[in-house]
């Protein structure tokens, strides 16, 4: 069976240098077991144009481009529009190929770029660096392709009976018809997929957090890296959406230091310690634990922790402060299992003691049946 093909878009005006990339792809694909698939344009509008008719999987881009095909004057500047369009459109891996790296806009720091000189054994480098994304490359694809399914078919048979039927959007503006049709796409995208029935996977705890959060305004779920450790924002959605309070309740996040024990213990030789272990893990996963606390997978290198709703506090809702300090953010979908055991605890009355020996008294008292 051939290999997959990736589809790559090198951006590149020199037609010398084109014919580099042309001879390295080909050295490339018949040393390796990948297929870079690659397309070549040579200005920042083709670019433009090709990320618009097309969909690629990892891009290589120049610096110094012209505006357009005719154009000779180049400008770093094309380049990192050409970057901003590329990030704005696709989920794909970008190398920087150029005479001129350090012209790279610090805007792209935080996004998946490496930056390479434009030399001989460099053109090597940047697909090697490629290559190494390949599993990241095809689920991306595999992703999207599922999306795309899985839209149709929803559309076919959930939302277009109701988008049909009068009345079912908003009459106006056609912004307002558009994102209440992308909300509604979104949300029956993410049901389906959360049922059991879908055949999708039990979920990783890879999904459980936003990080970096993706919010703009603090919310509830958020998880805070203070000075005196970690805590989560546990203040009632409603009352920050429109306006902060004037302090949060938080709760602590406690990690657990006895991790490493358990998945020892899931190695073991012993059926019996392994399976032990099993159910611990098990247990903290479904939150069969005490109820004043909720258990939260690792995040990376971090974690797991318990939240300890037993030591909730308060604290002034410095936003300017707090904002730099939110370390991740739950998930919609694991918010309210959060929300709900929180509630539960505080929600708890219990009852005064009862006097046990007066409550024997009273029980041999009663007509014997």
């Amino acid at each position: 069976m051939p290999p997959t093909k990736l589809r790559m878009l090198i951006i590149e005006d020199l037609e010398t240098v084109q014919g580099t990339w042309r001879r390295e792809v080909d050295d490339f694909n018949a040393e390796t077991s990948i297929n870079f698939d690659a397309s070549y344009v040579g200005s920042m509008s083709e670019a433009v144009s090709a990320l618009t008719s097309g969909t690629f999987d990892c891009g290589i881009v120049d610096l110094r481009l012209p505006a357009g095909p005719c154009g000779t004057e180049t400008e770093a500047t094309q380049g990192n529009i050409v970057i901003t369009e590329i990030t704005s459109r696709a989920a794909i891996p970008i190398a920087v190929v150029s005479g001129y790296p350090a012209e790279l806009s610090l805007d792209f720091q935080s996004i998946p770029i490496k930056k390479f000189a434009k030399d001989a054994e460099n053109y090597r480098a940047a697909l090697d660096w490629l290559a190494t994304h390949q599993e990241l490359m095809f689920n991306i694809r595999s992703a999207q392709e599922a999306i795309a399914r899985e839209t149709a078919r929803l559309f076919h048979g959930s939302l277009w009976p109701r988008w049909g039927a009068s009345g079912a959007l908003p009459s106006e503006p056609p912004a307002s018809r558009r994102a209440s049709m992308l909300r509604q796409i979104a949300s029956h995208l993410t049901e389906h997929l959360a049922l059991p029935s879908s055949g999708t996977p039990r979920f990783s705890p890879t999904e459980f957090y936003f990080k970096p959060s993706i919010r703009e305004r603090l919310h509830t779920g958020d998880l805070l890296k203070l000075e005196l450790g970690l805590f989560i924002i546990l203040t009632p959605q409603c009352n920050i959406a429109n306006e902060y309070p004037s302090h949060l309740i938080v709760a602590p996040c406690i990690e657990k230091r006895d991790w490493a024990d358990i998945l020892a213990q899931l190695k073991h030789q012993n059926l019996g310690k392994r399976e032990s272990a099993e159910k611990k893990l098990r247990d903290f996963s479904n939150h069969a634990t005490a109820l004043s606390t909720h258990f939260l997978p690792p995040c990376d290198q971090d974690g797991p922790w318990l939240v300890d709703f037993k030591n909730c506090q308060t604290i002034p809702c410095n936003i300017e402060l707090l904002k730099p300090k939110r370390f991740a953010s739950l998930a919609p979908q694991f918010l309210p299992n959060l929300t709900q055991r929180f509630a539960a605890y505080m929600g708890r009355i219990g009852q005064p003691d009862i006097d046990i020996e007066e409550l024997a008294r009273q029980l041999a008292l009663l007509p014997k049946s």
